[in-house]
């Protein structure tokens, strides 16, 4: 049995940590850096969730973050590297983790297209979505090669 979470209008799926979205990323001069605490996150969620993750670390300085807004509301950030043409592939997921408890526990995920970083994306596993994104510190493992 598929394990398939839907969500903001998308659905993926556990089972293979593959992730299918219908976003575009909005390539533009609107495009910006990653923030001091995107940066961070980004970092930390890719050190810590094995060595397929880590091997694109080395993308991170490139990352710009696309003005998408998700719909509902949510921190999910949509990325280009560079003048990377829009990726033809399914999103795969990279990272992923959980925060909050109770009432307010969600998850996140860092995504690739076609190697290439897409975006982090933040969902609820209980009440709504995450409006911000957590500090490196409230993660907790999710997947077998997480780690605190």
């Amino acid at each position: 049995m598929e394990n398939v979470v839907k969500g903001h209008g998308r659905s993926f799926l556990r089972d293979g940590r593959v992730c299918k979205k219908n976003r575009k990323a909005l390539m533009n001069a609107d495009n910006r850096k990653l923030m001091d605490h995107e940066l961070r996150l980004l970092r930390w969620m890719l050190e810590h969730d094995g060595p397929e993750a880590a091997a694109f670390l080395a993308q991170l300085d490139r990352v710009e973050v696309t003005p998408w807004k998700c719909a509902c509301g949510c921190a999910s950030l949509c990325f280009q590297i560079g003048d990377s043409a829009e990726p033809t592939a399914g999103i795969r997921t990279l990272a992923e983790f959980t925060f909050g408890e109770g009432d307010t526990v969600s998850g996140i995920f860092v995504c690739e297209k076609d190697g290439i970083l897409s975006g982090v994306d933040v969902y609820a596993l209980a009440g709504e979505s995450p409006k911000s994104l957590p500090r490196p510190e409230e993660l907790r493992p999710l997947g077998p090669f997480a780690s605190p």
